[in-house]
């Protein structure tokens, strides 16, 4: 006499997981299989070696499946995929150096894709922005160094930077309030002050449209040059400087004939 016996299949295992299958850098998940003996976890259909318990605590992505044997037959779940959500990247891209009061400077960070948000936080200053790009505004005292923080999220993951935005005060406004002396000879060559502010090294000076000669720049509010020829009456006398801020003083300037 021959005994066949047929053993039963185990019935198809059912994973369930113990909280979100998908979380950020660093998080787990665990998956419960519906058989109490045994299992074998598989990763992506290849077995993971070691993993024979009712519980396995999943650390990467993937698709997770259980195993069930029971004499010699053996049955395998659905699989179960498990995501791990990339941490966005908040790196600022910002001005290193801006001038107090100045308006239309930019901030920004990598466009996180759909479904991001982007919060932006800046100490003794605004910024304007609920995408990766925002515009700053820096208050006219607000010289010095501040701080510009981006906290970008998506997928519940979160990264968060900072860079140090150095603010320069406004430099003065450029103004002529006198020349002395206040008239000279249409030859030119006259020797003259200008005063004012803001005067910058390199600065030039015209008499009437005519550039002027000699032109030391001794200070902020001070220069000394010489006038240029022109014909007999008043001109506007300009110093302009290397940035392109200028002034002008109307009929600053009186040019006379010699007989």
């Amino acid at each position: 006499t021959t005994n066949v016996v047929v053993n039963a299949t185990p019935a198809t295992p059912v994973i369930t997981p113990l909280g979100p299958t998908a979380f950020c850098p660093g998080g787990s998940v665990t998956l419960s299989s519906s058989s109490a003996s045994g299992n074998q976890w598989r990763l992506n259909g290849s077995p993971i070696a070691g993993q024979t318990g009712q519980t396995l605590a999943v650390t990467a992505a993937g698709d997770y499946s259980v195993t069930v044997t029971a004499a010699t037959c053996s049955s395998t779940s659905a699989a179960t995929t498990v995501t791990v959500n990339p941490i966005p990247n908040a790196s600022i891209t910002a001005p290193a150096s801006v001038v107090a009061g100045s308006t239309g400077n930019t901030a920004s960070v990598a466009n996180a894709g759909a479904g991001a948000t982007y919060n932006w936080v800046m100490g003794n200053g605004s910024i304007t922005a609920g995408t990766a790009t925002g515009t700053i505004t820096f208050p006219a005292g607000a010289a010095g160094t501040l701080t510009l923080s981006a906290t970008v999220t998506k997928s519940g993951c979160s990264d968060t930077k900072s860079v140090s935005v150095t603010v320069t005060a406004a430099p003065p406004a450029v103004s002529v309030t006198s020349v002395t002396p206040g008239s000279g000879t249409s030859l030119g060559g006259t020797s003259v002050t200008i005063a004012g502010t803001g005067y910058n090294s390199g600065a030039t000076v015209t008499f009437g449209g005519s550039s002027a000669t000699n032109v030391v720049v001794v200070n902020s509010t001070q220069i000394t040059a010489k006038t240029p020829a022109h014909a007999a009456g008043a001109v506007n006398v300009t110093v302009t400087n290397t940035n392109a801020t200028t002034a002008t003083l109307t009929n600053g300037y009186t040019y006379v004939l010699l007989f």
